[in-house]
């Protein structure tokens, strides 16, 4: 080779190696300006909610990363992004992995009978499954029988000792009882408290450190609002600023967390940190189908809401919600986008604010979507 090809072939190489960084910039220029262009947009949606009284935070990542997460409003306590609240019914999809990953290591399975582990089952309560207690189809009623309990064959003995909706496997009820028995079934199972197993199964392993359980003083709290000095249980749970340890927030309500934690959780999930591919296809198989409306099924999984059309699957959710603390909401939507949103009280007509804005939200992703096909 000659010595003058030699240098041609040097310089076309340095040639196009300058070309490829130049095109590397203008690539991640023009990515910073869509997403500047679009957290400008999610913005101007969240504002007119705050001008309405919404005080929160609003975490919103893509397939890659966090895009934004702010907190919004004005309120006498203050907060910001790392705000840790009251995540009520968002424990149950925590506590649902718990129950996916102890089937994992061969502890239980999702088909046994509650008998299994739990003692003296009322007839009629029998053939409950913990498949069932996981997607609402145990039959039980949600009425809070256990608020204050401490001891867990006490509370668990009052859960059993109502009167069943339906027939175990028949229809869907929305119960916090039935997810009260599977942290009973989670502690039995395990041979460890329910809230160690949690942060053993999911807190740790997902980075989780600013995550704690109703009646905990490890973690600090966003305070609870005073409203709940009105609600008759309100001496059980709750005194002299402080919340009080109860089997009637296991598994149901119980745990605290904020935006940035219950991500990282979503990410550990998504990646197999918590469960292995096949359970969390489990986690996630839609089980009972509760409404179809213009080929949009809404449907209920273990511990999740699935949204899907029938082409692919829309939204993964489910919500939380205290009428006299805190309400919030987590989404996994399509395309690898996330939000996480909550509200320090209800919105406007006793609508929860986190899942009006989450609609907003959904629905300007939407039309962007269409907008770039």
């Amino acid at each position: 080779m000659s010595k003058i090809f030699k240098l041609s072939a040097l310089y076309l190489f340095l040639i196009l190696c300058a070309c490829n960084s130049n095109n590397s910039k203008k690539n991640e220029s023009n990515k910073q300006a869509q997403t500047a262009d679009l957290i400008l947009k999610l913005h101007q949606i969240i504002t007119p909610f705050v001008d309405k009284g919404f005080v929160g935070v609003v975490l919103f990542a893509d397939s890659s990363d966090i895009i934004m997460n702010r907190a919004y409003g004005k309120s006498k306590n203050n907060h910001d992004s790392n705000t840790t609240f009251w995540i009520a019914s968002n424990t149950k999809p925590i506590t649902a992995i718990a129950i996916l990953k102890l089937q994992e290591d061969g502890k239980l399975s999702v088909k046994d009978s509650i008998t299994k582990f739990l003692k003296n089952v009322p007839s009629d309560k029998k053939n409950i499954t913990i498949e069932q207690l996981l997607t609402h189809l145990s039959g039980l009623p949600s009425d809070f029988i256990a608020e204050g309990e401490q001891n867990m064959e006490l509370a668990v003995k009052q859960i059993l000792s109502q009167k069943l909706i339906s027939e175990p496997g028949k229809e869907f009820n929305y119960t916090n009882d039935g997810y009260i028995l599977l942290a009973a079934i989670i502690e039995l199972s395990s041979n460890k408290k329910y809230e160690s197993y949690i942060r053993d199964a999911v807190f740790t392993k997902s980075g989780m450190t600013n995550s704690g359980f109703w009646g905990g003083d490890d973690i600090a709290v966003d305070p609870v609002n005073d409203s709940a000095k009105y609600y008759p249980f309100y001496p059980k749970i709750f005194r002299d600023g402080k919340t009080l340890e109860n089997w009637n927030n296991k598994g149901a309500a119980g745990i605290s967390s904020n935006t940035a934690d219950l991500y990282k959780m979503m990410i550990a999930l998504n990646s197999g940190q918590l469960l292995n591919q096949i359970s969390l296809r489990e986690l996630f198989r839609p089980r009972f189908e509760l409404s179809n409306t213009n080929d949009t099924i809404l449907s209920f999984a273990y511990g999740w809401a699935i949204v899907q059309s029938k082409e692919n699957v829309l939204e993964i959710r489910h919500r939380g919600r205290g009428d006299w603390m805190h309400n919030n909401s987590i989404y996994f939507l399509k395309n690898g986008y996330k939000i996480i949103v909550w509200a320090k009280d209800t919105g406007p007509n006793n609508n929860a604010w986190s899942t009006e804005i989450c609609k907003s939200l959904i629905q300007e992703l939407n039309l962007l979507e269409k907008a770039n096909r």
